[in-house]
């Protein structure tokens, strides 16, 4: 009865401290961007963690993840919107995936709005992206 006990309040933590790192997450209401550059997505009750990198997209129609508090849920719409997106834009999409030597032009506007970790993936890859006027 005892070690029942204690699985228990293991797992009671475990779901409190899962909770409090997600609920830790900061959205941008008015840009509606997903401030951490990674997404942190609970595989199973071993903890394992599965951590993926955002990629700035220069396409303001594209999909923005919105973190509600539940990651799994978020996850799943934010992957849903985006295939919606693809489906919706193939040219668009083909545009990001291929393998074209010529780099994204970002307007200087909208260099200026992103956030600091957008600007500086940008400024890290001039090969890639070119700021115009």
């Amino acid at each position: 009865m005892n070690d029942l006990k204690r699985i228990v309040t293991v797992l009671v933590g475990l779901l409190f401290l899962s909770c409090t790192v997600y609920g830790q997450a900061v959205v941008d209401d008015d840009r509606n961007d997903y401030k951490p550059t990674t997404v942190k997505v609970e595989q199973n009750a071993q903890k394992q963690v599965t951590t993926k990198k955002a990629t700035p997209v220069s396409f303001a129609d594209f999909p923005k993840f919105v973190d509600t508090g539940n990651p799994v849920q978020d996850a799943k719409a934010y992957k849903e919107a985006k295939q919606k997106w693809i489906e919706e834009n193939p040219e668009k999409y083909q545009s990001l995936i291929s393998t074209n030597t010529t780099p994204t032009k970002i307007k200087r506007e909208d260099y200026l709005k992103m956030s600091e970790i957008e600007r500086n993936r940008v400024d890290q890859h001039p090969d890639k992206f070119e700021i115009i006027d």
